[in-house]
């Protein structure tokens, strides 16, 4: 095992530490078990990245919060009921992922960026109204929000 690989095992095991005393993201759409359909699913979103230390510190710049779960080498955030975006150790595949998370409030995650000092590209208002934004991280996986118009009245 090369020192990289010992000191991402060792910050990943201090992260679990810290995610043992987080409360999971809850929004209202979470507020507790519910039976599923047959036809629901669960979507988990990976992000594979060379240094687990570096990467976790990043997420948790870009959510404002740790992971929710740790589950043997992968981090877990949940985005909502039955969403997840996950970061594992994978330097084959590293800087590869893509994925657009809509959300509600683009200028929270903006804030939260200038503050975790997290580059991004230019926002860009469709002509639909929808704000985008994409920003990379330190491996180059690329993640976009989106936030749809306001509902006219």
């Amino acid at each position: 095992m090369s020192s990289t690989q010992e000191t991402s095992v060792e910050e990943l095991a201090d992260a679990r530490h810290s995610a043992e005393h987080v409360e999971p993201h809850q929004d209202e759409a979470s507020a507790g078990p519910k039976a599923r359909t047959a036809s629901e699913v669960d979507t988990y979103v990976g992000m594979p990245v060379r240094i687990m230390g570096s990467a976790l510190r990043w997420y948790e710049a870009f959510f404002g919060r740790p992971a929710d779960e740790i589950i043997e080498d992968e981090a877990l955030w949940q985005l909502s009921t039955h969403t997840w975006l996950f970061v594992t150790a994978d330097t084959a595949r590293a800087g590869g992922g893509l994925v657009t998370l809509g959300v509600g409030n683009l200028d929270e995650y903006l804030a939260r960026w200038a503050a975790g000092s997290l580059s991004h590209e230019p926002v860009e208002t469709y002509e639909n109204g929808v704000r985008h934004v994409t920003i990379l991280d330190p491996d180059g996986n690329s993640l976009s929000l989106a936030e749809a118009p306001p509902a006219e009245s």
